[in-house]
């Protein structure tokens, strides 16, 4: 390229739109940031700035983590076995209060329920196999039951609803002749019907009889804490939604700067792959090279002080959250 004197940039963006959003999101994280700081002092808990980012990010990763299993449970009730929306629904208000009044998180039981879908045809039959999932849980993994052993559980009680009653059988249950009749050729409403039988004589009221014990209301504080926690990740995620717009703005903005120092790099090595201090401009005018850089160069600075300005209040405000 030939110097001509001035590498010309415009860079500037506006940004009125964004700083009066920004001011009503900072409104919104002072607010949600003096909540966590009251609920933490209910509970003698001091939070540092630190302490408050680890927060914020375990509270994103508790939502997230939650935001999937139902996900997840909508999809394969929706496509799989035609669920309405109040279908899908039900299943994740009932597992909620299940977890109420046992040890089994929700987000356990939508693992596993997840898994159950597939082997069902009426997402109705959810509900009685939740709880024989939940107590069958209980009693095998105690409090320590995750959404890796809601599926294993889930699995072998799947394939004994389609009739392969070896499966529950390992783990110490056992059927009259009339029961593995039924599992293997009644309709879905007796086979699910028949294995809460099965399980229930044995395990039945183990999720809740575990909830009464010491341990267990522990477990159930833990999951309330959760549960709480899950609501300031879903509030932290929404507003990261809000900042986006914005963020890509930034990106535009540092985009174009960074195009700008690419010319001034280009320019510098066309000038220095010269001999004399002198150049000629596109107009056949004499151009004092080293004049002509340090204005192009001066003039690149300026333009990248000016957008670093204009959008401080949104870095400020996007670090807060993605730190």
């Amino acid at each position: 390229m030939a110097v001509d004197g001035h590498l010309n940039f415009d860079t500037l963006i506006s940004t009125k739109g964004f700083e009066k959003g920004l001011k009503n999101i900072g409104n919104t994280l002072s607010s949600l940031k003096g909540t966590v700081m009251n609920l933490a002092g209910a509970f003698g808990i001091a939070f540092s700035t630190a302490a408050l980012v680890n927060f914020s990010k375990s509270a994103k990763e508790a939502y997230n983590v939650q935001l999937e299993g139902e996900t997840k449970l909508a999809t394969v009730l929706g496509e799989h076995l035609d669920a309405t929306e109040k279908q899908i629904q039900a299943a994740k208000d009932y597992a909620s209060a299940l977890q109420e009044v046992g040890v089994i998180g929700d987000e356990v039981q939508l693992a596993g329920l997840q898994e159950l879908s597939t082997y069902i045809e009426n997402p109705d039959s959810l509900k009685t196999m939740n709880g024989v999932l939940n107590d069958m849980l209980a009693q095998q993994y105690g409090l320590n039951a995750s959404a890796e052993s809601a599926v294993t559980i889930s699995t072998m009680l799947g394939k004994v609803l389609a009739g392969q009653t070896s499966a529950l059988s390992r783990y110490g249950y056992t059927f009259d002749e009339a029961q593995e009749q039924l599992l293997k050729y009644g309709t879905e409403e007796q086979r699910v019907a028949t294995l809460a039988d099965v399980v229930l004589d044995s395990v039945g009221g183990m999720n809740e009889a575990l909830a009464q014990t010491p341990a267990g209301r522990m477990k159930q504080l833990e999951n309330t804490m959760g549960d709480i926690k899950e609501r300031f990740g879903e509030a932290i995620t929404q507003i990261e939604v809000l900042l986006l717009p914005a963020l890509k703005q930034v990106a535009n903005a540092l985009q174009i700067i960074a195009d700008k120092a690419n010319e001034v790099a280009q320019a510098l090595s066309d000038v220095f792959g010269t001999k004399s201090n002198k150049a000629v401009s596109t107009t056949g005018a004499d151009i004092d090279v080293d004049t002509a850089l340090t204005d192009s160069t001066e003039e690149l600075a300026d333009e990248a002080e000016d957008t670093a300005d204009s959008y401080e209040d949104m870095a400020k405000a996007a670090v807060l959250l993605l730190l």
